[in-house]
């Protein structure tokens, strides 16, 4: 299955020179990272993953509670170049995500499904209108605009 599942990685991915990143051309889910279909067993596997297996063999089975994960040194999501890959576990990949700025969702207006500013955040929590007033200022609920006010949302998104 292994020269099976080369080729029908290989045929779909943009292989350039060793230090760029490979592109997967095939589908790619929603968060960037490409995934391909393995028939034989009716499942699919994410595409590094199996640039990996296809370059490396099997993936360690000890990588803590959800096995071995493999992990971007390019950061592309869509990259299978096997020289752009490591393995770790999960742990590590999310402080890896950490580190790199990413995974994190920021808070106020760095956070891209932030409805409104602080300066608006900060208007609802010190207005003496109601909450209701509010609510139809701002386009959203008197409940949501409650939670603004006592801190359970920092921003009706």
């Amino acid at each position: 299955m292994n020269s099976e599942l080369a080729a029908r990685l290989w045929a779909k991915v943009d292989r350039r020179s060793p230090d760029e990143c490979w592109i997967w051309t095939a589908y790619l889910r929603p968060d960037g990272y490409g995934e391909l279909g393995i028939p034989k067993i009716r499942k699919t596997i994410l595409a590094h993953r199996a640039a990996w297996i296809v370059t490396n063999g099997p993936l360690p089975t000890k990588q803590g509670f959800h096995g071995a994960v493999v992990m971007h040194l390019c950061d592309n999501p869509a990259c299978c170049n096997p020289l752009h890959l490591t393995v770790g576990t999960q742990k590590e990949n999310i402080r890896d995500c950490r580190a790199k700025g990413r995974g994190v969702s920021p808070i106020g207006s760095g956070n891209g499904k932030t409805k409104y500013s602080e300066t608006d955040t900060a208007f609802i929590r010190n207005s003496s209108l109601s909450g209701r007033e509010l609510a139809k200022m701002f386009n959203t609920t008197p409940q949501y605009i409650s939670n603004i006010r006592v801190g359970k949302r920092r921003s009706a998104s």
